[in-house]
């Protein structure tokens, strides 16, 4: 159960707003200690955790027993093929999965469980300025906020050096450049895509996007992570194929 533990500390992580570095001298850890902590790993010792809990405002006690079955059960398998035989793993099983029951504390950053449906009405909404039919969920300036570049010009030009020059590495956050509030932005013409689509790449297979300028919505949910090349080249050429039917 590594990986539970891990997604509820990297969590923690991304509420503090601070660099691993500083978390680490915070918590009086090694930063890479704290690295395999996050990665899943390592399980950190509970003062640990608690110390991360307390960087993050949160209180660790409804993290107990996640780390208890973390630090007593086997590691959960990746979602990498077996190297032997090419055989996938389960990553999540669907009964007693991390996603089987509601979560300890809901985090902004992840965690949610939806439907494709939902998730479309989701990204109309947006599209819409925040209007879902004829009720306003959103105000037109919050959802302005959210789907514009908010990066500075140095944390522009830190991003374009990690993402855009290594987007082998980590598909799709080179390919749009920008960041909102809680999504990424196109901020320039790498693609067929236009300036100021936004949404998300998922490290689970999931793609989706909204388009303002088209007035366009594509959701692409796969079974299968990205722990191997295909899963990349799959959204790659989804978006491709959405982006050239509008002209078909």
């Amino acid at each position: 159960m590594h990986e539970e533990l891990a997604g509820w500390l990297r969590q923690l992580r991304d509420l503090t707003g601070r660099s691993l570095r500083e978390l680490a001298r915070d918590v009086h850890v090694s930063s890479s200690s704290l690295s395999r902590y996050f990665s899943g790993q390592a399980v950190p010792p509970w003062p640990t955790v608690v110390a991360l809990c307390k960087a993050a405002g949160r209180d660790p006690r409804p993290l107990r027993e996640v780390w208890e079955r973390a630090k007593d059960g086997p590691r959960t398998s990746t979602a990498a093929p077996d190297p032997q035989t090419g055989e996938f793993t389960v990553w999540d099983e669907a009964e007693g999965g991390r996603w089987s029951k509601p979560p300890a504390f809901q985090g902004g950053g992840g965690g949610l469980v939806s439907t494709a449906d939902d998730y479309h009405a989701y990204f109309r909404m947006l599209l819409n300025g925040g209007m879902y039919g004829s009720e306003r969920i959103l105000s037109r300036p919050a959802v302005e906020l959210m789907t514009t570049n908010r990066l500075t010009p140095d944390q522009q030009a830190a991003r374009d050096a990690m993402a855009r020059n290594n987007v082998h590495v980590s598909f799709g956050q080179g390919q749009h450049g920008g960041w909102g509030f809680g999504m990424a932005v196109r901020a320039y013409r790498g693609d067929y895509a236009s300036i100021g689509q936004f949404g998300w790449d998922g490290g689970s297979g999931t793609s989706t996007y909204a388009d303002p300028e088209n007035q366009l919505t594509g959701i692409l949910l796969t079974q299968v992570g990205m722990s191997v090349p295909n899963p990349a080249r799959l959204i790659h050429d989804f978006w491709t194929t959405v982006y050239q039917a509008i002209d078909g």
